[in-house]
């Protein structure tokens, strides 16, 4: 947050009077007049402070967002401040050495993070519950495929989707059209990725095949004789579906993932 200065002049004093208005509730609690009228003042409070902070949260340039730094980095920035302030303190050239230092390595593990993100080759699957959400990353773009109610619910974007962008500085997201029990197909280093809510109809062989949607029907009937070399089931399809589907996948030597069970699948495709 860049404005939170702004929001703590008007917060804090704000929740001091709650918080005291709260301690006189609690005091004239046993008469009923009062304190239904103390109540109600409370409540009208907390409501202004809420809609203040949303106001300004929602102004341009309120929010410096896709920041992330490792522990490594942040360890480094405290060792640069001390340095820094030690240096003001004591007159002391060393610590201007130290914090000089600090930044440089600073600097050095934040542009190995970037080079890392622009080679990054990654597919995920959110376990989301009753919801299907898969993202293939390459590099800072990603392909995005899922549920239109993952990305338009705020609350469920940003705890399940944003974080992850956020961690691989994802710059530029596609999002393809899926209609229906169609077979979303793509394409990564280790080879194709599908992403199916019914039978699936492939002339060549699926390196991950994603099964989504709660399509009926066993195992066997959904490859229509296709092996791919892992299949994934996410957190859109039923417990007791997903425990018959594992069983097919060990009588016919398949290897798969329940992210309902195991948590988001993640797989690097470097």
């Amino acid at each position: 947050p860049n404005l939170f200065l702004v929001t703590n002049f008007v917060a804090i004093p704000l929740s001091s009077v709650i918080l005291i208005a709260e301690i006189v509730l609690c005091c004239i609690s046993f008469i009923t007049p009062l304190a239904t009228l103390a109540g109600k003042l409370i409540h009208q409070l907390i409501a202004l402070m809420n809609w203040f902070v949303e106001l300004v949260n929602g102004l341009p340039l309120a929010n410096w967002k896709s920041l992330q730094i490792s522990f490594a980095q942040e360890l480094l920035l405290y060792v640069a401040v001390a340095g820094m302030s030690f240096f003001f303190m004591k007159r002391i050239k060393a610590s201007l050495f130290i914090t000089t230092c600090g930044l440089l390595v600073f600097f050095l593990l934040r542009t190995l993070s970037f080079v890392n993100a622009l080679n990054q080759q990654k597919l995920i699957v959110y376990n989301i519950a009753k919801m299907t959400a898969m993202e293939l990353i390459e590099g800072r773009y990603s392909v995005f495929a899922g549920d239109s109610e993952v990305i338009k619910s705020e609350s469920i974007f940003r705890f399940n989707i944003a974080p992850s962008r956020t961690y691989h500085r994802i710059r530029s997201v596609y999002l393809p059209a899926v209609d229906g029990d169609e077979t979303l197909l793509l394409s990564s280093p280790k080879g194709i990725i599908a992403m199916a809510r019914g039978p699936v109809y492939m002339p060549s062989q699926v390196h991950i095949l994603v099964i989504s949607g709660n399509p009926r029907g066993s195992l066997r009937d959904l490859l229509t004789g296709l092996m791919p070399g892992i299949v994934v089931f996410d957190s859109s399809n039923p417990g007791w579906r997903v425990k018959s589907w594992k069983q097919d996948c060990v009588e016919m030597n398949l290897n798969c993932y329940s992210v309902a069970d195991e948590g988001a699948f993640v797989m690097n495709l470097n």
